[in-house]
């Protein structure tokens, strides 16, 4: 695991199986707009609508926690997280 520091930190889950990736919000928003158009082009829409982003605060941790437990991000998603889907 790489020790990059995350200065605008965000995230991609499934509302089923929790975490895909946490990074930087503008390389995460891409990879979750990237994502969602190949799986829909593939009629994958399923994927697509189970797929969330989120952007987190900076907090050390939060981040921690939610690497550490790939499902944690669905408890923090659904306690009122601010989210795009």
């Amino acid at each position: 695991m790489s020790n990059k520091v995350i200065l605008n930190p965000a995230a991609v889950f499934d509302t089923e199986l929790g975490l895909i990736c946490l990074g930087e919000l503008n390389e995460i928003e891409k990879f979750f707009n990237n994502t969602k158009k190949v799986f829909e082009s593939s009629g994958q829409h399923a994927i697509v609508k189970s797929m969330r982003f989120v952007s987190l605060p900076n907090n050390k941790a939060l981040i921690d926690r939610i690497l550490s437990e790939s499902q944690y991000i669905l408890q923090y998603y659904n306690k009122g997280a601010e989210g795009k889907s």
